[in-house]
Parts: C-alpha cells; structure tokens; sequence
C-alpha cells in the first residue's frame, strides 16, 4: 500500500436547475416597437392630411362664396378659389399669404371677361368676415370680348378687334378715291381718368403701313380722329373702391389690371359704381 492512491477525477458539468431550463431567453422586441412607430406616423399624417383638405376646402369654398355675394354674380357662376400653401398651418394663426380666385366668362362692363383675383394678407374679422392686406384684379378680354367693348353695338358686324403684338388691330374699310379700300389699323390700348381708349398707332393699307404721326401729316386730326372707336367709361361698370392700373395688350388678350381699396370694399359706398372725368380724352 502506497501513502497516495492513483485516482481519476471527473469534472461534470451541474445539471440547469428547472426554473433555468423551462425560461425563454430574453430579447428586445425591437421589430413590433417599429412597427408600432410606423403605424403611428402613418396615422398622423393620414389624420394630417385629412385635416389639410377639409381645411383648404372650407376656406376656399367659403371665399369663393363671399367673392360671389359682394360681386352680386350668380350661383350659374363658377368661382375656383385656390389658397397658396398649408391651409390648416395658415388657419391655425387665422392669416392666408395668398388666395387666387378665377372668374371665367364673368360680368364686365359691357359685356364679359375672365377675371382674376387675388387676396394677399386674407384672414377672417371678428364678424366672420374676410378682408385682406391687399386685393388685386385682373380682367382678361379675347378678342370677341374686347370688341364688345370697344365697339359700338351696331358697328360689330363690320368691326371686329383682333390683336397683334402689343397693339389691337381693327380691320376696316376705307374710302380713297370714290372706292372702298380695306386697311388695317392698329391701336393701342390706354387708360385715363377713367376712361378706356385707343391711339391709333399705325394704318396698313394696300400694303403700305404708315404710323399714326405720318397719317396726322396725310389726313389731319379729324380722319385720324375717325379711325379711333371712341372712348368707354369703364369706371361706370367698376365699383368705387377698384381702380385701374394698367391696360395692355399680352398673350392675344386685352389685359386690365385693378386694385381694390380694402378699406371701401365692403361699404355701400365702396359697391357704388365710379365716375369718369368730363372732358373724355
């Protein structure tokens, strides 16, 4: 017998306890919280943009429709209002940078035109009423719009306006010599105190074209006088509270743009129709 028996040692590895062994092991659900989060984005722009169109149309809609009352046009009248931007941003603070209006084929002086108009600075008043910082107006005219402007009722038939470049162009006929000659005279647009007016600016006749300065050396004052459609009072078919700006010819139509006094706008005296001057140019 020695002092020290030879002996093998086996090392086990301890067995997991149950509660060890039956316990999933733990993770961070990353997956369902993403979903969650994009599930949620989705519903809040969805509720976004639900609110921005209910939005932009009830203001578009309510513009349009007190456009319609102080204009006095009818409900056979199409109105498109358009607002410029996020219309729940600019309702939250009650003030809209811009809105648009269109008119086609509206009521105009003597007869119709496309109108434009637009709002800048719009916010409703403590009345529910819509006012604005500014309010422009455009009045675009064709040329069969133009005409019956321009030109006198029972002259229509032999006098149509057309347009060329930045002049109107009136074809008519002229007598030269015992004989009726067919010419062409371009005008050009202006406005004064009130009244809408055409300078001829030059006659083409026979294929020669001669300025408005070298047909007042030819003919005189009082035939180059004639070759003019006489004036309009536009002020008379506008409200008080719009005034004209500018007239041109652009884009084959015959512009007219306007202002409006915010101030007048919606006052009795605002909607009553203007006045020219005495003396027509």
């Amino acid at each position: 017998m020695t002092l020290f028996d030879e002996s093998t040692a086996v090392l086990t590895r301890p067995a997991p306890s149950p509660e060890a062994a039956d316990s999933p092991p733990s993770s961070f659900p990353t997956a369902r919280v993403v979903l969650l989060i994009v599930i949620l984005l989705g519903l809040a722009v969805a509720a976004v943009l639900v609110g921005e169109a209910v939005g932009r149309s009830e203001v578009e809609r309510s513009v349009a429709a007190e456009a319609r009352a102080a204009m006095s046009l009818p409900e056979s009248q199409h109105i498109g209002a358009v607002v410029d931007g996020s219309a729940l941003l600019q309702g939250v603070v009650n003030h809209y940078e811009s809105i648009h209006l269109t008119m086609p084929n509206a009521p105009f002086a003597e007869g119709t035109a496309d109108l434009a108009m637009t709002l800048t600075g719009a916010h409703l008043d403590d009345g529910g009423v819509w006012v604005a910082d500014r309010v422009a107006v455009v009045a675009s005219l064709n040329a069969g719009q133009a005409t019956s402007i321009y030109i006198p009722e029972n002259a229509r038939g032999a006098m149509q306006i057309g347009f060329r470049g930045s002049d109107m162009a009136l074809d008519v006929s002229m007598a030269s010599g015992g004989t009726n000659v067919a010419a062409s005279v371009a005008v050009t647009p202006a406005f004064a105190d009130g009244w809408l007016s055409a300078t001829v600016s030059s006659v083409t006749m026979g294929g020669t074209t001669l300025s408005g300065d070298e047909l007042r050396v030819k003919l005189g004052d009082d035939a180059l006088g004639a070759l003019q459609a006489p004036p309009v009072c536009l002020a008379e078919a506008l409200p008080r509270s719009m005034t004209v700006r500018e007239v041109e010819v652009r884009d084959q139509h015959l512009r007219i743009d306007a202002w409006v006094d915010v101030a007048l706008w919606n006052t009795p005296a605002g909607a009553e129709p203007g006045a020219c001057g005495q003396v027509s140019p």
